[in-house]
């Protein structure tokens, strides 16, 4: 699988990984601890990135009712075709700053802070990872079906920590207004706020085998700028598509300078 696409002044090379190559290319080689996602990165490096391993999705994966946490019970069965959560996971949600249709470029913008429904403690091993993620997406969209809220923006995962087997992460889904009454919107989801300042978006639009070389192509357009960095880092899901072999698979990466 040939191609390229520019990013900033960084050429893509679109050619799948080998799969022990995911992590090396992702800035993880220190084996038995666990770090800042920044921290990962080798000297001379300013971002390290994180392996969610693609997992098959029907579109309306963000809509499956049920869905559980990361390492706790299995999901419910997924909403039958032309049910509300279906027809909600089909809407084209607005991304936290407006696309410019540019997939090329690292664009400097400036995240607005949105209130969220957030899914905290999330944890996954890299085989599950893709999986765990749209998961507790899909089980923030129940919680908020029960409580008559709608998502107003697409999910977000806030990449915290890692190690040579696993990631922590928050899974967060933007909403119109704050949850009346703050607090826990159900079991084990909380009120909160999307993550807000200065961020370079780099846009990965590709199948999803194809996402390392996007995180390569970040890694080193930092570098060349002298650009350090904050220890998490965001990504952002289309709600078009989550068909990881669908070529216009799109996902938002946001990385915040210190």
């Amino acid at each position: 699988m040939m191609g390229s696409r520019a990013l900033g002044e960084v050429t893509i090379s679109q050619i799948v990984p080998r799969p022990g190559a995911r992590h090396k290319a992702r800035g993880l080689g220190r084996p038995g601890t666990s770090k800042p996602v920044a921290a990962w990165i080798l000297p001379g490096l300013v971002m390290a990135a994180l392996l969610v391993a693609a997992t098959a999705l029907s579109p309306g994966a963000f809509a499956q009712g049920g869905a559980q946490p990361p390492a706790t019970s299995s999901p419910a069965p997924a909403p039958a075709d032309g049910s509300p959560a279906a027809s909600r996971a089909a809407e084209d949600l607005p991304a936290l700053v407006p696309l410019t249709g540019n997939s090329g470029d690292a664009e400097d913008v400036m995240l607005p802070e949105k209130p969220a429904a957030v899914l905290r403690g999330g944890e996954s091993t890299w085989d599950d990872g893709f999986k765990n993620l749209t998961e507790s997406f899909a089980r923030i969209q129940d919680a908020l079906a029960k409580a008559g809220l709608k998502p107003a923006g697409r999910p977000l995962a806030v990449f915290l920590s890692a190690d040579d087997t696993h990631f922590r992460f928050e899974a967060m889904v933007p909403l119109a207004a704050p949850f009346p009454g703050g607090g826990e919107i159900a079991p084990g989801i909380t009120a909160g706020v999307t993550p807000s300042g200065r961020a370079l978006r780099f846009v990965h639009k590709a199948p999803y085998d194809e996402i390392d070389t996007t995180y390569e192509a970040i890694t080193a357009y930092l570098d060349s700028k002298n650009m350090v960095a904050k220890d998490a880092f965001i990504e952002e899901y289309s709600s078009r598509t989550m068909d990881p072999d669908d070529p216009d698979l799109e996902i938002n990466v946001y990385v915040q300078p210190k």
